[in-house]
């Protein structure tokens, strides 16, 4: 609280929606979590990512020892598809989430019934539940 007193102005900023990217390895280097799949905070998916991102890291690391691109190499094929849809699914909700149908309660109500239904929900978001990092093909 003594820390946010002291800020003269206070700033809000932007949510950015950011393109996802198909390739975060190179030679020896790579990147995972927000450093590669940035994401809007409307999944609530991204530490999560980072953490599925680092156990397929260290399993292709274990994995191809003698070979680190190439292990870099799999790490990135093994996450990129579940990444890009979960950066995707996160964007698509910002839109939902902000619908201008909810601005009016007799918009709302339909609108919500039509999104939140729980077989509406479960389609779109079941997929989530049941990525195991810990076994995912590598």
């Amino acid at each position: 609280q003594t820390l946010i007193r002291a800020i003269d102005t206070p700033y809000r900023w932007a949510l950015m929606v950011r393109e996802t990217l198909t390739r975060w390895s190179f030679g020896r280097v790579t990147l995972l979590g927000d450093a590669c799949h940035p994401t809007l905070p409307f999944l609530a998916q991204g530490a999560v990512m980072a953490l599925e991102d680092g156990l397929v890291l260290a399993r292709c690391l274990d994995e191809w020892r003698s070979d680190p691109v190439k292990a870099l190499q799999r790490y990135e094929a093994a996450r990129v598809e579940r990444t890009s849809r979960i950066v995707d699914g996160s964007a698509g909700n910002a839109k939902r989430f902000h619908n201008p149908q909810l601005a009016h309660a007799e918009g709302a109500a339909k609108y919500v019934d039509e999104q939140w239904s729980e077989d509406r929900v479960k389609e779109r978001y079941e997929w989530l539940f049941e990525y195991k990092a810990d076994t995912v093909n590598l």
